[in-house]
């Protein structure tokens, strides 16, 4: 059974690149999906501690053919229609593209790609924190990181919190202002791996001319509410629901991704 079908093609073509999909591929898209979820299967400890996730993420990198994996989501209908209803363009100036869940999946990890197009995109994020921890790995470009903690002589914000109510839908209140003093500022190249842990106020944004892409290992969800500090200027954000990508929207996203990682990725993750 052949990985790619005749629209990828069609796609790669339309995107003005020659196509270069093997038609002669023995497994199935659909086994390498399968692979993938099942490495995370085998990761996962209950006793697991949250800085885990790195040594998880890396086993799962460690796999290999991760380029060959991406291909099998956008060639699997039923997967890329569930993974495209729970994507959307973050407004931290990211495109956050869901290939694992665990709503159709039985460890409480989430796997996803974030791709910041060019230099400075999200250099106007907000700072924040998650309700859970994650492990992140640089795909191609460079990550420019800052954490932040509240200090008695700092830069004042207002403090909005959110309360995640189901995959992108959110409703805010706004809470005291605090002053925050940044505490780390630091670049991450590709090839790296790092750990954010929950709770955490930080902003990132990226720093290389082609763009940055990683991939993100969501730990469990601590919690659904989760803080956000503006400029005393900044307009109070409010309740939404982020537009959603259409599945031709997610498969074409994701091949430019491919063809990216093929181009300037890490070299570990291109079949």
């Amino acid at each position: 059974m052949r990985l790619h079908n005749e629209s990828t093609c069609e796609i790669i073509r339309e995107l003005g690149r020659p196509c270069q999909i093997s038609h002669s591929k023995t497994y199935c898209g659909a086994r390498i999906i399968l692979t993938y979820q099942q490495h995370l299967i085998d990761a996962f400890l209950p006793d697991r501690s949250p800085r885990d996730l790195v040594a998880v993420l890396e086993k799962l990198l460690e796999a290999g053919a991760f380029s060959d994996f991406l291909c099998s989501l956008v060639d699997n209908d039923l997967a890329l229609n569930e993974m495209a209803n729970k994507s959307y363009r973050h407004p931290n100036g990211y495109d956050k593209l869901v290939l694992i869940s665990p709503n159709e999946f039985p460890v409480p990890y989430e796997l996803r790609l974030h791709h910041w197009p060019e230099e400075g995109s999200g250099s106007e994020s907000d700072i924040h924190n998650h309700g859970w921890d994650f492990a992140s790995h640089i795909v191609f470009g460079s990550l420019s990181c800052e954490e932040f903690e509240r200090a008695e002589s700092g830069t004042r914000y207002r403090k909005i919190e959110y309360l995640r109510q189901s995959q992108g839908s959110f409703t805010f209140s706004e809470g005291a202002s605090h002053e925050l003093a940044m505490t780390k500022s630091f670049i991450l190249e590709s090839g790296e791996t790092y750990f954010q842990p929950r709770g955490i106020l930080h902003r990132v944004f990226s720093s290389a001319k082609v763009g940055t892409c990683t991939i993100v290992l969501q730990g469990v969800t601590e919690s659904t509410i989760a803080d956000n500090y503006i400029r005393p200027s900044g307009a109070v954000p409010q309740p939404k629901s982020l537009q959603k990508m259409s599945m031709q929207e997610y498969r074409v996203r994701l091949l430019k991704l491919v063809e990216k990682i093929r181009r300037a990725g890490d070299s570990k993750l291109i079949s």
